[in-house]
């Protein structure tokens, strides 16, 4: 059959009047299953015009990994302006010593370099193990942050789509779901405050998501001293949900749905709080940092001997690698403030809620009954049309086997009862 029959005929057979049942579930009369599906290049064609030839383009260069050589004298987003003076002094503190040696020839403060190896291998340990922590934590905060993501998200779904108004309640049902749905972006936001120690509501992005609420109403002249916010926005969802349930707007599984999610929500807050106010031991951190400022001012009685003018850069190098690694260390511990490496809570933020308002313009009803006929590729359709004759073989081939079973029993009982016959005529004639 040719591309131009085959369309004809998908044209004719959706065209052709259905049943009274559901438009998903009734299938086109005259004509077979496969005379429904129109090849890919006919569907783009069509799209296309129906669309008035509107161009889809997808942009890939955003998920192909590059490297950036430039980044090797990027400013912005480093550590350099936090340890540039203290590299600064360190390599001061050399060129003294340098200069002490190689001009004035003293020499008493040399010493051999075997120190370097044993504080060396030290040193190595105490910052991939502080690195290594504060990254588990940045991550811990990353890998949080997506799992409130999610539960919003599933939440939304359900108090959009879910939660059912009766016969004139449509308009009230309507304004109490916009009312949860901005308690979900409010908790997003507030807890974004909460981490950064901001405990007001009184912020662009707050506070007109709970203006709804009495307490946080323009018109409360004593608004509540705040403490933890997200928890009094998770009071107020826990008495949506009530109440939904109380009024038969959603059912049992929707309602232990929405709590199982309010509860993670709850649950990931924990864990931000553990977070933050759990940081690494005051202890080993100053420790690290007494051995570290050690061990680099050390460096130049060592290798001023067999490096001479050569131990000013060097040093320099050493001191600028040792101080950006455990900078990066103390930067990325607690990574929802605001410097350059920390989490990017306000996109986070910004993102849930600008899907929340999406969602909040699409319809709050959606039915499997307005489904068209869903396409299907040559390959599918190719692959359906082989398993429905190899199925109808088999069927074929079980049948007449059931046929030749029959045939075979019905014959032996015929000539089970001949034989009957003949045995009981000969014994009467004896």
């Amino acid at each position: 059959m040719s591309q131009s029959q085959s369309s004809q005929q998908a044209s004719s057979s959706s065209s052709a009047p259905a049943t009274e049942a559901s438009p998903l579930l009734s299938v086109p009369s005259g004509g077979k299953h496969h005379k429904r599906h129109v090849s890919y290049s006919d569907y783009a064609k069509s799209f296309l015009t129906t669309h008035h030839a509107t161009q889809i383009r997808v942009d890939i260069s955003s998920n192909v990994v590059r490297y950036r050589y430039i980044d090797a004298v990027a400013y912005k987003g480093s550590v350099i302006p936090k340890i540039l003076i203290p590299a600064t002094i360190v390599t001061v503190w050399s060129l003294l010593w340098t200069v002490l040696y190689e001009v004035y020839e003293i020499t008493w403060f040399a010493i051999p370099p075997q120190l370097i190896s044993i504080l060396g291998v030290v040193m190595g340990l105490l910052l991939v193990f502080r690195n290594n922590t504060s990254y588990d934590r940045y991550w811990e905060g990353c890998r949080t942050w997506s799992s409130i993501r999610t539960q919003i998200r599933n939440m939304a779904r359900i108090i959009w789509i879910g939660v059912a108004a009766k016969d004139g309640q449509q308009e009230a049902v309507f304004r109490l779901k916009k009312g949860a749905m901005n308690l979900l972006m409010a908790f997003a936001s507030s807890t974004k405050h909460f981490l950064r120690n901001e405990l007001d509501y009184k912020y662009s992005d707050l506070a007109p998501l709970i203006v709804h609420l009495p307490d946080y109403h323009p018109s409360n002249p004593n608004p509540p001293e705040l403490v933890n916010l997200p928890i009094e926005i998770s009071f107020h969802l826990s008495s949506f949900i009530s109440y939904c349930k109380e009024h038969d707007l959603i059912d049992g599984a929707q309602q232990g749905a929405l709590n199982s999610g309010l509860a993670s929500i709850v649950d990931s807050l924990a864990v931000f709080e553990r977070i933050r106010n759990t940081p690494i031991p005051v202890a080993y951190s100053i420790h690290l940092k007494q051995t570290l400022v050690l061990y680099i001012l050390s460096l130049p009685f060592q290798i001023v001997a067999p490096l001479g003018w050569a131990t000013i850069p060097v040093t320099f190098m050493a001191a600028f690698t040792l101080l950006g690694m455990e900078s990066i260390g103390g930067e990325i511990e607690n990574p929802f403030g605001y410097d350059e490496n920390d989490l990017p809570l306000d996109e986070y933020c910004t993102t849930v809620r600008e899907e929340l308002n999406r969602i909040m313009t699409r319809p709050t009803e959606y039915s499997p009954d307005s489904w068209k006929v869903p396409y299907e590729d040559e390959i599918v359709r190719q692959s359906t049309m082989s398993l429905s004759k190899a199925t109808i073989e088999r069927a074929k081939a079980i049948i007449e086997r059931k046929e030749s079973i029959r045939g075979e029993k019905l014959a032996a009982r015929v000539k089970f009862g001949q034989d009957s016959s003949s045995s009981s005529s000969s014994s009467t004639a004896v």
